[in-house]
């Protein structure tokens, strides 16, 4: 099977050699890697209501109760970091930054 931002999992040296100033993955806690599809939020909403097992429209008034915009309250309650390819949104932790120092290491972003 193409190596395939939709459909594969994350991979350092296959995402380098198909995809060029292109990296928006989501970086969980655990340090590990996940292509954020179709976006950021929407892969954040997922693993949140996997997580707290919630339905979308609980997770939606959640967000609003607490006065925060969805990508801002996801990463922060998900302990995870949203990256593209020249910035990242979120504290990272050490196996974050781990990863992130890989990501920049490997070409697959550039934070310069």
């Amino acid at each position: 099977m193409k190596y395939d931002c939709n459909y594969s999992k994350f991979d350092f040296e296959q995402h380098v050699k198909h995809y060029f100033y292109y990296c928006e993955v989501i970086i969980l806690e655990d340090g590990e890697v996940h292509y954020a599809h179709p976006s950021h939020v929407e892969f954040l909403c997922k693993e949140y209501c996997r997580r707290h097992n919630c339905t979308r429209q609980e997770l939606e008034t959640l967000c609003w109760k607490q006065f925060e915009l969805p990508l801002d309250f996801l990463l922060k309650e998900l302990n995870a970091v949203a990256v593209y390819y020249d910035f990242y949104v979120g504290k990272p932790n050490d196996k974050q930054q781990a990863t992130l120092n890989k990501l920049q290491e490997t070409g697959c972003c550039d934070f310069n």
